[in-house]
């Protein structure tokens, strides 16, 4: 939390946490704000019900590029890093999935 670049990663914009309430209290509401995101990603995804493989490559790449800049920050504090491996195999296995339905088409 003292990390300015980190701290705003963490805050929520929801109407979970929008309206004035301290990201230190967000843990305390975790139903509530996890309810909150999970409505607000199944909007985001495409109408038919479906998440496309080339929209699973844009927000892993996006949550990927997100995870490089807290860890920069992170090093930059001399604090622990995360464990950001994951979204690199996430990434590799959907870019995959993709090569291999278009050469199959």
């Amino acid at each position: 939390m003292q990390v300015p670049v980190l701290r705003g990663q963490l805050l929520c914009r929801l109407p979970c946490c929008a309206f004035g309430l301290p990201v230190e209290t967000t843990p305390r509401r975790g139903r509530e704000h996890s309810l909150h995101c999970r409505v607000a990603k199944a909007n985001a995804l495409p109408s038919s019900g479906h998440p496309t493989v080339d929209a699973a490559i844009a927000l892993l790449e996006q949550r990927q590029s997100t995870a490089r800049a807290i860890a920069a920050s992170l090093d930059d504090a001399g604090l622990d890093l995360v464990a950001t491996g994951f979204l690199d195999n996430h990434l590799a296995v959907a870019r995959y999935l993709r090569d291999a339905s278009s050469a199959a088409a």
